[in-house]
């Protein structure tokens, strides 16, 4: 029995971390400034899964809300950085008159559905609008649905 909520995790209380990074066309962009809440940023290159509420427990955690709670936007055809108004969209085409699509990659694999993808404590997340990239197809296990290991809920040393 979870002392906190029902479902996947994470649950309120727990304490993970996620690095994340985000490349347009070709160039890195800086982290997103942080904002307030359970899962959230804080200008670092780091997602913070700490759910204060039942909202954001298990679903309430996955990337494509992190990015809503940034007020931002994360689908699997366009996307809109929190803390900006520019949207990127598939077929866009980048300065150098390449052909944009937007790519999620999870600890070096990359995923064809991001949108019930759960950071888990220690990932690194990949998001790239560009040309296509080729990546390792991504493994049988939807690592949005994968049991979190038996550490992830555990707060870190540091």
């Amino acid at each position: 029995i979870e002392p906190w909520g029902e479902g996947p995790p994470p649950h309120i209380g727990d304490d993970w971390q996620a690095t994340y990074s985000v490349e347009i066309c070709g160039q890195g962009q800086p982290p997103f400034d942080g904002w307030v809440g359970g899962v959230t940023t804080n200008d670092d290159g780091r997602i913070y899964l700490q759910p204060r509420i039942a909202s954001e427990e298990g679903k309430g955690a996955r990337l494509v809300k992190w990015f809503e709670y940034g007020g931002g936007k994360l689908t699997q055809t366009e996307m809109r950085m929190p803390g900006t108004r520019e949207e990127y969209k598939n077929g866009d085409t980048c300065d150098d008159g390449s052909e944009a699509v937007l790519q999620v990659s999870v600890n070096g694999v990359k995923m064809d559905d991001w949108s019930d993808y759960i950071p888990q404590h220690g990932d690194d997340v990949e998001i790239v609008f560009g040309p296509e990239e080729a990546g390792e197809p991504e493994a049988t296990e939807d690592a949005g649905e994968r049991e979190a290991t038996e550490d992830a809920g555990e707060e870190d040393a540091d």
